[in-house]
């Protein structure tokens, strides 16, 4: 995502699964190559942070292919 990037684009991102797989992978990677604790306890905190996100995206996701009304 570019740094001119809005705030729409950062919403549309958000709910994409595949986005939010990338980043906790991205983070998670930065956590192991981190210099510090403190650096290392920020990208785990992130990581697990786009992990919750991207399983309440796909968990709506399967909710909405699966209604019965």
């Amino acid at each position: 995502m570019t740094i001119d990037a809005g705030a729409h684009t950062f919403s549309t991102a958000s709910g994409d699964p595949a986005y939010l797989r990338r980043r906790a992978v991205e983070e998670a990677r930065a956590a192991v190559g981190a210099k510090s604790l403190a650096s290392t306890l920020i990208h785990v905190e992130l990581a697990t942070a786009f992990a919750r996100r991207c399983r309440d995206v796909a968990d709506r996701a399967w909710v909405a292919q699966h209604r019965i009304w």
